[in-house]
């Protein structure tokens, strides 16, 4: 039984796959600069998918499985929300990317051991933008605790991804902490939009080059959120 899953596509062709994301993220933050929503809209819906076949290197089945339905859930809470009334756009945005969140804490749970004291850093910036935000949320108060929370955990968590994981953690809080902030509070600034997909589109990229540089797959290591790293055939969790 192949415990690793099926291999992962020919490495060689990663940077191209990379250049094709780097171009779609140039795209469309520079069509949302100059105000061209007849490009910037679908370049925003390509993002996902395209990194999803940059994901086609991550080695680990698992892991790569989970990547892919993370970001597919990204990919809806990009699209789903023009294919809903106005007054629950919002509300799809927000449940697109919890259960995103969610996926990426599931599949990230033992990949590493998180560095603790980013967990004080996170925690201290989460209390404070949903204590600045929560006051205009409104009905969807009580989800934007949760999604905080989630939020907070993927950020905690892909900090054991090395520094990709720490920086796309940080810009994962950045870029939701903004879109918090210019739905339910005053504040904004120029070009508050491609800040917000600058963030955006940088954090993913930096989690999917975390999880395809995992030193447990660089040794060679089968990977499940239950056992951790472990070598196929033996079901003794490694520390990776």
């Amino acid at each position: 039984m192949n415990t690793r899953g099926t291999p992962a596509p020919n490495r060689r062709l990663m940077p191209a796959r990379w250049l094709a994301y780097a171009a779609v993220v140039a795209v469309q933050l520079t069509a949302l600069w100059f105000g061209e929503r007849r490009i910037s809209v679908p370049a925003q819906s390509l993002l996902m998918p395209v990194l999803a076949v940059v994901a086609l290197a991550i080695p680990s089945r698992q892991l790569r499985t989970w990547s892919f339905v993370a970001l597919f859930f990204s990919f809806l809470g990009d699209t789903l929300p023009r294919f809903v009334p106005e007054a629950y756009e919002l509300s799809a945005l927000l449940a697109s990317f919890l259960i995103a969140h969610v996926t990426w804490i599931i599949g990230l749970w033992r990949v590493r051991p998180p560095r603790p004291w980013l967990l004080i850093v996170y925690l201290a910036v989460a209390v404070g933008v949903v204590t600045w935000t929560i006051p205009g949320a409104g009905f969807l108060a009580p989800g934007v605790v949760v999604y905080a929370a989630a939020l907070l955990t993927t950020a905690v968590l892909a900090s054991g991804l090395g520094w990709p994981g720490v920086v796309g953690g940080a810009l994962f809080i950045v870029s939701d902490s903004l879109i918090a902030a210019q739905n339910f509070t005053a504040f904004t600034f120029p070009h508050h939009d491609v800040a917000v997909m600058a963030t955006y589109a940088v954090s993913h990229g930096l989690l999917v080059l975390g999880i395809t540089r995992s030193p447990g797959q660089r040794a060679g290591l089968a990977y499940s959120p239950r056992l951790g790293w472990h070598r196929p055939g033996n079901p003794q969790a490694s520390s990776g």
